[in-house]
């Protein structure tokens, strides 16, 4: 049994995809016999069976969604020290550090407990901080945040990447050929889709005809997750596919988004329902007939694509190597950047009822693949590398 320590600099749990990841991949390792305990800030909800030490509450602070902001600087402080003490109590055996502030924590924790640090990486900071436009391109602050990121993938003994294209965006880095990086991908538990059979009481909530298509947006409402680009060029798929209708899940900025959409003329076609809990999510996976993601990066893990697949709806997504290592030839893709011909995909997809189901049952079987406990096992062999290594 090895005892995992955990850093989280986050708002964990959160209802997003890098928490899922984090409380997943925990879920696993505790499944296989290991014992977790994470540290976080003092935001958000313990899952059940996790133990989760927190930093002082700071009621001044409440930021649950993602993104970078000027006070994790002296909150990490405090996270550091959370996570020195929780790590001289327990004496792990690992320190697994999540997101690239994680690292920096990790690296003090870990070397003063002598024990190894994975990094969790599931995309790239300076790609983060550009989405969100905390920095610009070029500049001293550009210079400095892209020099932190490489730092981080050298202080840490073994890394995780979430998605094949991290992986490529690492090995870029001729510094870090003597490195160890492992494609960790995301996993997902089909039985609580396929045990989630009301299909009909989402679509009577939000007044959908039970015969009108529906397309599933899943993520953050910022610019970089591609939603803007969505409800742009949807007018293209609206006149394919007239009674199509668009569920979309996720916070913030919902009432922005769905003044962006009224604009468009089709504002009763898109259903925004905000924040949705994950336990909650595959009832809402299952009201729809297919999905879309729109988000175009490089480097970050696209972890909504797993869930779309074991709800047995077939995916209209750009033409990436993330995605392209999820679905294969399951997905319905678009060029990169090309909004138009995204919205032209759904609506084609949107109008084919046979190929939906057809793509969608072979979607939920490829599903199967990505189990949980199957990451949780490829954590533990890099675990057992990494150790081996040491001795």
């Amino acid at each position: 049994m090895y005892r995992v320590l955990g850093i989280a600099p986050t708002p964990f749990f959160s209802d997003r995809g890098c928490h899922v990841r984090i409380l997943e991949e925990a879920n696993a390792l505790q499944e296989l016999g290991h014992q977790v305990t994470i540290c976080s800030y003092h935001l958000g909800r313990t899952p059940p069976g996790l133990i989760v030490h927190r930093i002082p509450r700071l009621p001044w602070y409440s930021k649950l969604d993602a993104g970078p902001s000027w006070h994790k600087y002296y909150i990490d402080i405090l996270l550091t020290v959370r996570s020195l003490l929780t790590g001289l109590r327990d004496k792990p055996d690992i320190v697994h550090a999540h997101l690239h502030e994680g690292v920096f924590i990790g690296y003090f924790v870990s070397r003063i407990l002598d024990v190894p640090l994975v990094f969790d990486l599931q995309g790239s900071l300076i790609g983060e901080m550009l989405a969100h436009e905390f920095i610009s391109d070029r500049g001293i602050s550009f210079r400095l945040n892209r020099f932190l990121e490489a730092l981080t993938t050298q202080m840490a003994d073994v890394i995780l990447a979430s998605s094949v294209g991290a992986a490529s965006y690492l090995r870029e880095d001729r510094a870090l050929q003597a490195k160890k990086v492992h494609v960790v991908p995301e996993g997902i538990d089909v039985a609580a889709y396929e045990d989630c059979q009301d299909r009909d009481s989402v679509r009577q909530t939000l007044g959908i005809d039970n015969n009108a298509p529906v397309c599933v947006y899943l993520g953050l409402l910022y610019p970089y997750q591609g939603i803007d680009s969505l409800i742009r060029a949807a007018r293209s798929a609206f006149d394919q596919c007239p009674d199509l209708h668009f569920l979309i899940i996720g916070f913030p900025n919902e009432a922005h988004y769905e003044r962006m959409a009224a604009d468009t003329g089709f504002g009763d076609r898109f259903h925004f329902v905000g924040r949705v809990r994950y336990e909650d999510l595959p009832s809402y996976l299952v009201a729809g007939d297919l999905a879309v993601t729109p988000k175009d990066s490089r480097t970050e893990a696209n972890s909504k694509v797993y869930n779309f697949m074991a709800a047995g709806l077939p995916v209209v997504a750009y033409d990436t190597p993330t995605n392209r290592s999820i679905l294969q030839d399951l997905g319905t893709y678009a060029s990169r950047g090309d909004e138009d011909g995204l919205a032209r995909a759904v609506g084609e997809l949107a109008t084919d009822r046979d190929r939906r189901h057809v793509v969608g049952l072979a979607a939920r079987e490829r599903a199967r693949e990505f189990s949980w406990l199957n990451v949780g096992k490829k954590i533990v062999t890099v675990y057992d590398e990494v150790l081996r290594a040491r001795e």
